[in-house]
């Protein structure tokens, strides 16, 4: 069960990765409309919010880390 919980908070790390890695190249590039640049933001911090509102117990590394990041 554990290691369901753990793909659960990586894929949020992953998505909102993705979506502020997009934001910070339209936004350095000046290529995009700043709206979109803002949206790209937001659902970045979204995905970082859910990921950190699952709740982490078990053992090893990747709960660790997960945990400390809750704090």
């Amino acid at each position: 069960m554990e290691e369901a919980v753990y793909s659960s908070v990586k894929a949020h790390h992953k998505l909102a990765f993705e979506f502020i890695s997009k934001a910070l190249r339209l936004d350095e590039s000046g290529t995009g409309p700043v709206e979109d640049v803002v949206i790209h933001y937001m659902k970045g911090i979204e995905e970082l919010e859910k990921g950190i509102k699952i709740p982490v117990t078990g053992e090893g590394i990747g709960c660790e880390h997960d945990r400390s990041v809750e704090q």
